[in-house]
C-alpha cells in the first residue's frame, strides 16, 4: 500500500534510497507506517472523531516522518554499536519526527477540531508504547500493573503536562527520549517494588 509513496520519496530524497537499500528496511518501514495508521484509527475512535472526521492522515507526511525516524536510528546504530535501540529512543525519535512533519491535518473548520491533534496523538502513542513495551531493550517495569495503580487524576495530569510540553516547548528527539526515560524513574520512586516489577 505504501510502497509507491516510499518509492517516490526515495527518488526525491536519495539519502532515503541509500538508507533503505543498505539496511534492508522497506518491510520495517511499511510495517511501522501501517502500525501508526492503525493507531490513528483507534485514536479517532477514542476522541470520538471517527464519523465525519475533521482530520486526515496525510500519507506522504507520515511516510516522510517514518523514513526520517529510520534514518536517525540507522545513524545511531552506526555510531553506537547496538543492534536495537531501547524503547525510549524508539518512542522519542519517532514522535519527534511525527511532530516535526505533523501528518494529521485538519481538513474542515468544525468547532470540535482540536488544533493540537498531532500532539494529542503523540501523547497517546507514548502511553501506548510504554504500556506494551516488552523485551530486553525496554524498561524493567510492568507498565500495565503500574498504570492501573495510578489515580485517574494523576493520569489526566500526566496527559495534560505532556500535551503542554509537546505543544508549547522546544524539544528534540534526544530530549524526548530523556523525558520518557525519566518517566520510568518516576514510577520507580512512586510505587513500591512489588507493585511495578
Amino acid at each position: 500500500m505504501y510502497k509507491s509513496l516510499i518509492d517516490t520519496l526515495t527518488v526525491e530524497q536519495s539519502s532515503y534510497k541509500q538508507m533503505i537499500a543498505e539496511n534492508d528496511l522497506e518491510d520495517a518501514i511499511e510495517e511501522k507506517i501501517q502500525y501508526i495508521r492503525n493507531m490513528y484509527m483507534d485514536f479517532l475512535e477514542d476522541i470520538k472523531a471517527a464519523q465525519n472526521s475533521p482530520y486526515n492522515l496525510n500519507q506522504k507526511l507520515l511516510v516522510m516522518a517514518v523514513m526520517d525516524y529510520f534514518t536517525d536510528l540507522v545513524r545511531i546504530k552506526e555510531f553506537h554499536p547496538v543492534s536495537k535501540a531501547n524503547v525510549y529512543k524508539r518512542i522519542g525519535y519517532l514522535m519527534y519526527w511525527f511532530l516535526k512533519r505533523k501528518p494529521i491535518q485538519i481538513i474542515c473548520d468544525q468547532s470540535e477540531a482540536l488544533y493540537d491533534v498531532n500532539e494529542r496523538f503523540a501523547v497517546s502513542y507514548i502511553i501506548n508504547e510504554l504500556l506494551t513495551a516488552i523485551n530486553d531493550t525496554n524498561p524493567s517495569i510492568d507498565w500495565n500493573d503500574c498504570w492501573k495503580n495510578v489515580p485517574d487524576k494523576r493520569k489526566q495530569n500526566f496527559f495534560q503536562n505532556w500535551l503542554y510540553y509537546l505543544t508549547y516547548r522546544n524539544f528534540d528527539a534526544q530530549s524526548l527520549e530523556f523525558s520518557i526515560m525519566n518517566f520510568e524513574m518516576g514510577f520507580d520512586l512512586t510505587f513500591p517494588d512489588d507493585e511495578c516489577k
